[in-house]
Order: structure tokens, then sequence, then C-alpha cells
């Protein structure tokens, strides 16, 4: 019978979870959302589905929810020289990590080909599919937005003069990111740990091939990297620089300088992907 009655808990808490009420609406050019869902489980954690592939907006507690809400300015598909959207996505949680998450707040701004966003907004990497698999080295879809300046080129991009046979696209972006309250609370006192760690990112994809031909390559490289902020191990606190040398060879993969861990200067400044 006891068995009897946690396999019923845990059913009704996938019940519930997936019949979270989630409301979309669009009105002038805004379309907003609101949703709630709750997880209920007799393990010591949340079913291994239910907190997964969410941006990070999970908790691994058996017992746990949130109610959401947000607004969006999505950008149009119209070939207007400039466009622009923005969103602001917030949750108020229970048995979470925190109890209000600002999941994404973001502006974002396209002119010709060319592309900025400000802010903390979700992205998914440049070629898995969210919906078929658990994202790729980079973006694991299991994180929170980071709160980052990204310019490049979104969409593939013809270079000039090779009768479209040439299309290029990337980005570069700086941030920071934000889960020093979480790794202060969840890592073991000896463990080593990171505080006001920043972020870096680029990357670079080129397309070989017509769009009407029923063939084209694809190939580039995507990479990100960790660094700055103070690295924490057995109390002792290591801060690591930030100067305008020491960001370029984050940007250029160079060895760290004199001032960081000898393990930086035989390999590369920062923990890069």
């Amino acid at each position: 019978m006891r068995h009897n009655f946690y396999r019923i808990i845990l059913i009704a808490g996938l019940l519930l979870t997936s019949a979270a009420n989630s409301q979309i609406h669009a009105l002038d050019g805004l379309r907003y959302t609101a949703e709630t869902q709750a997880s209920f489980s007799s393990g010591a954690n949340t079913p291994f589905w239910l907190v997964n592939n969410k941006q990070g907006l999970s908790s691994i507690k058996n017992n746990s929810g949130y109610v959401r809400a947000a607004v969006f300015r999505d950008m149009d598909s119209t070939d207007h020289r400039f466009r622009w959207g923005a969103g602001a996505d917030i949750a108020g949680c229970w048995n979470f990590t925190s109890s209000f998450v600002i999941q994404q707040l973001y502006f974002e701004a396209r002119y010709r080909s060319l592309g900025l966003l400000i802010g903390q907004k979700e992205i998914n990497g440049i070629f898995s599919n969210p919906r078929l698999s658990s994202g790729d080295l980079l973006y694991s879809g299991n994180a929170r937005p980071i709160p980052q300046l990204r310019v490049g080129l979104p969409e593939y991009t013809f270079v000039p003069f090779t009768k479209q046979w040439l299309a290029v696209k990337g980005y570069i972006a700086f941030g920071a990111f934000t889960d020093d309250g979480w790794q202060r609370h969840f890592a073991n006192k000896t463990a080593k740990r990171t505080k006001h760690a920043l972020y870096h990112g680029k990357a670079i994809f080129f397309r070989i091939g017509q769009t009407q031909r029923p063939w084209n390559v694809e190939a580039g490289l995507e990479m990100a990297a960790q660094f700055g902020g103070s690295s924490i191990r057995n109390g002792q606190t290591t801060k690591m620089p930030v100067s305008f040398k020491d960001i370029l060879k984050v940007i250029f993969a160079g060895g760290g300088g004199s001032n960081t861990p000898i393990g930086e200067q035989l390999n590369v400044y920062g923990n890069h992907v």
C-alpha cells in the first residue's frame, strides 16, 4: 500500500506539471504569456524530465513550483532596414534556489544585416534543435541566460563579389555570470568555485552554395570563455586580472601574464570551450 501511495503521488505530480496553465496572447504587436507549474514527487529530487531543458527555470527539490509572466515585442520578419524587439520574463518561485527570478530582460535591434542584443535572453545553440536535443557543448538549455552585450551577423549574409555562393554569420559577446550565490550555497567549503566571473563568446560560420541549389555546405567555429572575477579554493581567494591586455588574451586565446596562476600562463588565460 505504501509503494502504491507513492506511485499515485508521483503520477499526480506528472499530470499537474503537464497540465500547467499557459496562456499566450498578442495585442498591438506585443506577445504576452502567463504560466504556472508545480511538481510533486515521493523521491529525493524532481523527476529528470521535469527539471531539464527548461533554460534553468527549474528546481531539483522534490516539491516545487513557480508562477511566471512575460511580455515580448518580437522583431517582425519584414525587410525593413531597422527592426527592434524587447522582452521581460519574470517568475515567482517556490522551493527554487531563488524565490524571485528574472529569467529574461533584453533589448535587441537589427540594422540591415547587423544585430545587437543587450541583456539576458534565452539563446539556443546555432545548430542544435532545443526540441530534439539537450543542447551543445556551449549552451545546454539547463542554465539561465547570461546577461551580455552581443553584436554580429545573426543570419547568413552574402559576401560581396561571390555571386551569392558564399555567406557568413557570427557574433562576439561579453557578459557576466550571475550564479555567485548559488555556488556559495551549493559548493563544499573546500571545493573550488568562482565569484564575479565574466563571460566571452564568439562564433563565425560560412555557408558555401546558393540557397536555390539542392545542396550547400556549412562549417564554422563557436567558442566561449570564462575569465576575470575571483577563484576561491580552501578559503583562499585569487583575483583574476581584467585589463585591456587580458581581454585581448581571452579573445585570441593567449597565455596569461605573470599576475595569473601558473596554469593560466602555461595554457591560456581563462576557461575556454
